[in-house]
């Protein structure tokens, strides 16, 4: 059988692929695998974390209305408003963690108990497992891994949506329309080159162009 240059090319990209896939489902499923010690290390952390966001906080001048009471200042909420949610984002990673490590225990559902037996010795445990018998499962549950995928990419595109929003909302000062400076004035023509005038400057060069034109008339005349 004489296999051409094409049909060679073609079965090296079939085969690099296949091996893109099975990087990307170990990769995958040992993120899964991992979820739950994640978790359990952000909890013990919980309490340092919030403790660092406190002692962050810079403590502005206090000011006073006319009559001596105490105003809170801008800076103070800012920073308030930026301490919750920093703590949101931290419980949400949390509650994130636990949502994995119950699409492993999903994941590990689909397979039979030596498999299962295997996948947490492999990916949970870090033991040495035959490369042939992990890419087998994988195999058996791709289907899943491609949902899972696909969901993810969901959730990370939200997620992203919903946190440049509630940046917007903290920081609409970085957001605002940037006057144009040439908003307003006049686009001419003057020697083959555009520029922007003033009212001012416009009405000059109305003048300008009108004594040039009498100056013109006047010359055609003479000659």
């Amino acid at each position: 059988m004489v296999v051409t240059m094409q049909q060679l090319d073609e079965l090296i990209n079939e085969v690099e692929t296949a091996e893109e896939i099975l990087k990307k489902n170990l990769w995958q499923v040992r993120y899964l695998a991992n979820a739950l010690s994640r978790a359990i290390r952000l909890e013990k952390l919980r309490a340092e974390f919030y403790q660092e966001l406190y002692e962050n906080i810079r403590i502005p001048s206090v000011s006073y209305h006319h009559d001596f009471t105490s105003m809170v200042s801008a800076s103070t909420e800012m920073q308030a408003i930026k301490i919750i949610n920093a703590k949101e984002r931290y419980d949400r990673k949390v509650r994130k963690e636990y949502e994995l490590n119950f699409r492993w225990e999903q994941l590990l559902s689909l397979v039979n108990e030596q498999e299962r037996i295997i996948m947490i010795r492999y990916f949970r445990k870090k033991k040495s497992v035959n490369p042939e018998v992990i890419s087998s499962i994988l195999h058996k549950v791709k289907d899943y891994l491609r949902e899972e995928e696909l969901r993810l990419e969901e959730e990370r595109t939200a997620m992203s949506s919903k946190e440049f929003r509630r940046y917007k909302d903290i920081h609409p000062e970085n957001f605002k329309k940037k006057k144009d400076p040439n908003e307003g004035k006049h686009h001419v023509s003057i020697g083959g080159r555009f520029v922007y005038l003033t009212d001012e400057e416009f009405e000059e060069h109305k003048r300008n162009q009108e004594e040039r034109r009498k100056l013109l008339s006047l010359w055609d005349r003479r000659g």
